[in-house]
């Protein structure tokens, strides 16, 4: 199997002076749902259906619980989660409200080994993939900057080494 693509065209927004580029964005083929999940699993295992979805809830509510908490989840070498805020800056700390505060949204650091299975992923292109320049720049999308998993990989390595 393979992750299926179309090509799109993007701009960067504060440099209007460099030409658009075309870049590769995934698409994909279905949404899995916990209870396909949690039935393939059963197939593949000595575990009920009903036993690992409610393993996986529980697994969800513990999560939430935490990092509530502001803990940081580590699940092996499936990856970590933990919680990014965001609030409204102050000229000075006396006027900083924690009110301010809120959750931005929950960080995902993939793991070794999740990022290991990735590298093998084969792609595939799909046949209504735009081909044609972008005329007008207000069509173009804008870049995104994310770190590659690739440049992760060796950080991670190191991360866990050191636990």
């Amino acid at each position: 199997m393979s992750v299926p693509y179309n090509v799109v065209p993007k701009v960067t927004p504060n440099k209007p002076e460099v030409p658009v580029k075309y870049f590769a964005v995934a698409k994909s083929r279905k949404k899995r749902t916990l209870k396909e999940i949690a039935k393939k699993a059963a197939q593949n295992s000595s575990i009920s259906t009903a036993d690992i979805h409610g393993a996986i809830m529980l697994v969800t509510e513990l999560m939430c619980e935490y990092l509530a908490e502001g803990e940081l989840i580590q699940l092996g070498d499936f990856g970590s989660f933990s919680l990014s805020l965001s609030s409204a800056g102050t000229s000075t700390m006396e006027e900083f409200n924690p009110k301010s505060i809120r959750v931005k949204k929950v960080l995902f650091k993939p793991g070794i080994e999740l990022v290991e299975a990735m590298r093998n992923v084969k792609f595939e292109r799909l046949k209504n993939s735009s081909n044609a320049p972008v005329e007008k720049e207000e069509n173009a999308r804008f870049i995104s900057i994310e770190e590659d998993v690739e440049e992760l990989l060796p950080i991670m390595e190191d991360e866990i080494e050191s636990e």
